[in-house]
C-alpha cells in the first residue's frame, strides 16, 4: 500500500516515524531513496537515517551543495565523515541524533568541517560527551550548542563547559536538557560567554540564590532570556530573585522548600 502513494505523502508520514520505525520502512518501502532526496532537497538539509542514504549524496549539484544548511545524521562513520566534508563543505549546523556514532567519525568529521556553528548532540548514549564536547570544541567557532542526553551517567561535567566556554567564547545560544551529572550551573563556565544570548537548562541540580546570582551577574548584558524546565530544582531563596527580573521562564518551577 505505501508503495502506491506519491513520494510527497510517504514524506509526511515519515515526518511521524521514530528512526527504529524509519529504518523498518525501508526495508519494505520501494521508494525510500525517492522520499530521501525529495527531504533533502525541499529541506535544504541532508538527514542520513541509514548507511545506505549516502547514496541521496550524488543527487546534489554544487549548487544545491552550498544552500545545503543542515546535516541530521542518525548513522555515522569515518568513512561517510570524509565523504559528507568533500561533498558538503559549506556546512554550518551538523546535527548528531543516533546510538551508532563513534568518537573517530565524529574527529574526523569536526576537523574537516571548519565552519560549524551550530551543534546539537542527542542521545549520543554509547560515547564519552566529555570527549566529544573537546573535541567539537578544539575544532570548531561554536555559536549555538544544544545537548539532549537522558543518561545521568554519562553527564556533562563542570571542567568540560569550562573548556568549551574559552575555546568558544562567541557562543550565543546554550541548552543543556537532562544532561548534568554534577551541578555545573556554578556560572563558572560562563564567564567566558560574553556573548551569550539565551540559555535554556532541563535537569539542571540545585540551583542555589548564589549559584542563579553568578548565572545573571556573570553572564553580562547580552544574556536576554532564560528558561528553566519544570524538572529543575530550586532553593526557595531563589523566588524572589525570578520575581525581580523579566527573564522567562517555562510553565511552572519545582522548589525544594527543604533547601
Amino acid at each position: 500500500m505505501l508503495n502506491n502513494l506519491p513520494v510527497e505523502c510517504l514524506s509526511i508520514i515519515l515526518s511521524f516515524l521514530s528512526i527504529r520505525e524509519k529504518l523498518k520502512l525501508r526495508s519494505t518501502c520501494k521508494l525510500w531513496n525517492e522520499i530521501v532526496i525529495y527531504l533533502n532537497k525541499r529541506q535544504k538539509r541532508l538527514t542520513l537515517w541509514t548507511p545506505f542514504d549516502q547514496d541521496s549524496y550524488v543527487y546534489f549539484d554544487y549548487e544545491q551543495t552550498v544552500k545545503l544548511e543542515v546535516v541530521k545524521i542518525c548513522y555515522l562513520d569515518s568513512a561517510i565523515s570524509q565523504t559528507l566534508a568533500k561533498i558538503f563543505p559549506f556546512i554550518q549546523t551538523l546535527c548528531i541524533d543516533n546510538l551508532k556514532t563513534d568518537e573517530k567519525a565524529i574527529n574526523v568529521l569536526t576537523k574537516a568541517f571548519s565552519n560549524l556553528k551550530n551543534i546539537h548532540l542527542i542521545n549520543l548514549r554509547n560515547l564519552n560527551i566529555n570527549r566529544v564536547l573537546f573535541k567539537l570544541a578544539e575544532d570548531c567557532d561554536i555559536r549555538r550548542l544544544e545537548i539532549r542526553i537522558y543518561d545521568y551517567v554519562n553527564g556533562v561535567e563542570e571542567q568540560t563547559m569550562n573548556f568549551v566556554a574559552i575555546k568558544c567564547p562567541k557562543i550565543e545560544k546554550l541548552s543543556l536538557f537532562s544532561a548534568t551529572r554534577t551541578n555545573i550551573i556554578k556560572g563558572s563556565f560562563l564567564l567566558a560567554m560574553k556573548h551569550l544570548k539565551s540559555l535554556h537548562l532541563r535537569g539542571c541540580i540545585n540551583i542555589s540564590s548564589e549559584h542563579y546570582n553568578v548565572l545573571i551577574q556573570e553572564s553580562g548584558s547580552n544574556l536576554t532570556s532564560i528558561e528553566i524546565d519544570i524538572t529543575s530544582r530550586f532553593s526557595s531563596s531563589v523566588i524572589p530573585l525570578i520575581a525581580n527580573n523579566s527573564f522567562s521562564f517555562k510553565r511552572s518551577i519545582a522548589i525544594d522548600m527543604q533547601a
